[in-house]
């Protein structure tokens, strides 16, 4: 059985990673907007500025493992777990977080 490397676990990691740190921005840009802060254009860009970064990063974590040969193919989220199901050469594999692991994990994106 082939099992990818470590940077190609990255990889997985962080094209599973990305799309709940995006969701954390989207809602903190969300919040910022309805917030009473006086100046609010300078947080709104940043915030921005850090969106795109992550959906940059996101496209380029799927070419990423276009080129290694990963494929993930299946989510599958319960309320203890987050599990991912890929092909890599032929085997198939899964990943998986807990709820507590997944949320730590975000936070140490921001």
């Amino acid at each position: 059985m082939k099992f990818p490397s470590n940077d190609e676990l990255d990889y997985v990691k962080k094209y599973t990673l990305l799309p709940y740190v995006l969701r954390v921005f989207q809602y903190d840009l969300k919040a910022i907007q309805e917030s009473s802060v006086k100046f609010k254009e300078p947080y709104r860009l940043l915030i921005e500025q850090g969106i795109r970064k992550i959906e940059q990063d996101y496209i380029n974590t799927k070419k990423s493992l276009r080129q290694v040969g990963l494929k993930i193919y299946d989510e599958k989220i319960t309320e203890t777990s987050f599990d991912w199901k890929y092909l890599y050469r032929g085997y198939h594999h899964t990943f998986s977080y807990s709820s507590d692991v997944l949320k730590n994990e975000v936070k140490k994106c921001k």
